[in-house]
């Protein structure tokens, strides 16, 4: 995943360098091709190229035609300084939905500042500089609540690589200028969790498999480190289900002058 280009690529037996060099020249550490070339090719062999092939007839969605989709991928638009849901709002932008490729909206939506080149795409608003959709919103699990006022057909679940936000975690001390773009990303990102995570709707729908010291940036997990990780989800997984039995508690809520369970 760690893939460099043009001179940072020889520059790999010194990082720091090699790291600086990428930043100056390309906005990122790494190019990022390698994870759109592998994401094509997954997606390929399951017959989805572009979000035409993701379409979702589904009568008893809250959802209009023209975002019925069976994945949607936020990113951030730095250059309008706003949240994208593609493909929903690639339209907006004068392009067209279903012929834009999967696995460039993936890779637009990993594209971690200073760590991953962004990924830029031209249209009415001029070029727009797209970058990680957790900057603005890390885990848009609403995404696939009803809006129409009816109830759920069925619960949403997230998964989490992280514990509760009551839990206390150790300083990670700043050593240095790429340490210090690592951890203003980190925080940055970290922040927008809170508020979204620590809602009570939000925790009680939500299995927290803790890392166990894994990063979402380690790309270089020894078998062990993949096996406790692992672990770690199943073991989180059944508590919750042993839980919730029946899904997460229903909820009384207020629509207007209406009031569903929800």
């Amino acid at each position: 995943m760690l893939d460099r280009r043009g001179p940072a690529r020889w520059l790999s037996w010194w990082p720091s360098a090699a790291n600086a060099l990428g930043i100056l020249l390309h906005q990122g550490m790494y190019h990022g091709k390698y994870l759109q070339d592998w994401t094509r090719g997954v997606l390929a062999d399951l017959g989805v190229h572009t979000f035409d092939d993701l379409r979702f007839d589904d009568p008893g969605s809250a959802l209009p035609a023209e975002k019925s989709f069976r994945l949607v991928v936020t990113t951030s638009d730095l250059s309008r300084q706003r949240l994208m849901f593609l493909p929903w709002d690639l339209q907006a932008y004068g392009l067209d939905p279903g012929r834009f490729a999967v696995s460039r909206a993936v890779r637009a939506s990993s594209a971690i500042p200073f760590m991953f080149e962004p990924v830029r795409i031209k249209g009415r608003y001029g070029e727009s500089t797209l970058a990680d959709g957790s900057l603005l919103r890390s885990y848009p699990i609403e995404i696939f609540d009803r809006d129409d006022g009816l109830p759920s057909r069925w619960p949403t679940i997230g998964i989490r690589l992280s514990s509760p936000w009551n839990e206390q975690s150790l300083a990670k001390p700043v050593t240095g200028p790429i340490s210090l773009i690592q951890s203003l990303v980190y925080t940055t990102i970290d922040s927008t969790q809170v508020r979204h995570v620590s809602d009570p709707k939000n925790i009680e729908r939500s299995i927290f498999a803790k890392p166990r010291g894994v990063r979402w940036t380690d790309f270089d997990l020894t078998p062990t480190q993949q096996e406790a990780l692992f672990e770690s989800g199943y073991v989180a997984g059944r508590k919750w289900v042993a839980k919730n039995p029946d899904g997460p508690p229903r909820r009384e809520v207020r629509t207007g002058a209406d009031q569903i369970d929800i």
